[in-house]
């Protein structure tokens, strides 16, 4: 949404649109072929469920996605960026590290928020840094909680581009990849991405005609005490 200086609903009110830090992928990029998710329209109709909610994202500040979602879900958003980390690692030649960066980095508060979309982030993590990111996300969503994410079932070391996904309806999101200095080291089958998801369930998975997995993770809900 913009207003009369041009800017978007999250940079006038949050300032988002200067945040992007040094090393970060390019704002600039070129779209690929639109995304029809099966699992997104899901996780929007659970989310507005919450009263309030608060919305944790893992990729890069996209204003438009982010007024689509205040609209929508009229939600708290926090937006954590990890691909300037994976970007500023890769030309950093120090992935050996990047698992203990990871614990560091994310120092969320336990069952601190309702929803997550990470869409492709694990893809570029190699084998010692995904299972720190698993766990810490399990661990910051609240019961009831969801998370959405896209998984890639075929690496490509060799293609050095993120992508970034703008939401165009409740269920079409736009890629629009960017150069980087990383591809996609891991490719990921339905139990592996359940392993790094420690006291998640599957809500719904789906494997889509681009080879992309979608699924949707819920955090059960804390049962309630047993009758005396």
């Amino acid at each position: 949404m913009a207003g009369s200086t041009g800017r978007t609903l999250g940079e006038r009110l949050f300032g988002w649109g200067a945040r992007r830090e040094v090393g970060a992928p390019s704002l600039a990029g070129t779209d690929l072929p639109a995304v029809v998710s099966k699992v997104f329209p899901r996780f929007l109709s659970t989310v507005a469920q919450v009263e309030s909610p608060t919305v944790l994202d893992l990729g890069t500040v996209v204003g438009s996605n982010i007024s689509f979602l205040g609209d929508r879900l009229a939600c708290k958003i926090y937006v954590e960026d990890l691909y300037a980390d994976i970007e500023r690692a890769a030309r950093a030649r120090s992935f050996p590290e990047f698992p203990a960066h990871l614990e560091s980095r994310l120092t969320r508060a336990e069952a601190s928020v309702d929803a997550i979309l990470c869409w492709d982030v694990f893809d570029y993590l190699d084998r010692a840094s995904a299972p720190v990111l698993g766990r810490h996300l399990a661990r910051v969503l609240r019961p009831g909680g969801v998370l959405h994410g896209f998984f890639g079932t075929k690496p490509s070391p060799d293609d050095h581009q993120y992508l970034r996904f703008v939401i165009l309806d409740d269920r079409t999101l736009q890629p629009r990849g960017h150069v980087g200095s990383r591809g996609r080291v891991q490719a990921y089958q339905g139990r592996d991405i359940d392993r790094l998801f420690d006291g998640l369930r599957v809500a719904e998975s789906v494997l889509l005609l681009s080879g992309t997995r979608d699924v949707l993770y819920r955090r059960p809900d804390i049962a309630p005490p047993a009758s005396p």
